[in-house]
């Protein structure tokens, strides 16, 4: 993994120049270090010099002007010849056409979908720190929730939800919950890095497990939604570091479940907020506002309360890139 000092480097040299929004950026030559190709780097804006955005902005306009011109430099087998525009144009199509669909919100009405051809995340908090803490969403010391939900129901409509505007789009983002693990789009993820918190119980929750295993972390394997009020919604979590065997894979109550934030690049995670919650993206480094990501073709900055790492579970439910 290229360090901070390897990317901004890496910006800086002469043979480099931006293939990707984000910024994507490529040298040519060999690393002297490894007699191989130089690897492609993701560097942020404020480290990325000048002179390397403004040959970006000029070959983005060219492109969208349609006025492409084979240059007699070498810099052409780089940009113009790597397809990365042709994909450009087709995604800028798609995104107007997203732009007209009309899509359905919770309370049964119908709202234009109003997003940028660059999404940008909310950025609700600032993180500072790599190391992983306990997200300021969930129970508190206690184990109470900032939300009473002994039901299984989800809040709808606008009453649950909180706006948020930045410069390009606003965002409806649900009041987040105990009951966080049971929207679709999100438990029918496996994979997810979950903390045990709240199980000693209180004056409302009777607790689990005695409290013994408070603060173990697992990966859910599945989560189990009966629709009565007798039967909670549970979960099916592979424990990592089990005290015995027994305790391997346990079914626990959703609601002592809570996400585990990335801490460190290259980290696969799943976003739990926003129009694009539970799809899974891949940190790449770290902001002073959050984490850097890359969730497809997007490129952007999150709030770290906002993302839960996500690994790989085989069909045998092992554990593949802990």
């Amino acid at each position: 993994m290229a360090t901070g000092l390897e990317r901004g480097s890496a910006a800086a040299q002469p043979d480099a120049v931006i293939i990707d929004e984000g910024f994507l950026i490529q040298r040519t030559g060999v690393n002297p270090r490894t007699g191989e190709a130089w690897k492609p780097c993701w560097v942020i804006r404020r480290d990325c010099p000048s002179a390397l955005l403004t040959q970006w902005n000029e070959k983005r306009s060219i492109v969208s002007s349609g006025e492409v011109k084979q240059e007699a430099d070498d810099t052409p087998k780089l940009l113009l010849n790597s397809g990365i525009d042709v994909l450009r144009k087709r995604t800028a199509s798609v995104s107007v056409k997203q732009e007209q669909e009309e899509i359905k919100v919770e309370d049964g009405g119908d709202r234009k979908r109003q997003k940028s051809e660059r999404w940008t995340a909310p950025q609700v908090a600032a993180h500072t720190s790599s190391q992983p803490s306990k997200p300021k969403w969930g129970p508190s010391r206690s184990g109470v929730s900032s939300t009473d939900t002994d039901s299984a129901e989800l809040p709808s409509g606008d009453a649950s939800s909180t706006q948020l505007h930045s410069a390009d789009s606003t965002f409806e983002l649900a009041v987040r919950h105990e009951n966080w693990l049971l929207f679709p789009e999100i438990r029918s993820k496996r994979g997810m890095l979950v903390v045990i918190q709240g199980s000693h119980g209180d004056g409302q929750k009777d607790g689990w497990y005695n409290g013994d295993l408070e603060g173990a972390r697992g990966v859910i394997l599945m989560v189990f939604v009966s629709g009565s009020s007798i039967m909670p919604p549970v979960a099916r979590v592979k424990m990592l570091n089990p005290r015995d065997e027994s305790e391997a894979t346990l079914t626990i109550p959703v609601v002592y479940l809570w996400p585990v934030e990335p801490d460190e690049p290259g980290q696969n995670v799943l976003m739990l907020q926003g129009d694009h919650r539970g799809e899974v993206g891949k940190v790449r480094e770290e902001d002073e506002i959050g984490w850097f990501i890359s969730v497809g073709k997007m490129h952007c900055t999150v709030a770290a309360e906002n993302l839960e790492r996500i690994l790989e579970v085989d069909e045998d439910d092992n554990i593949l890139n802990l």
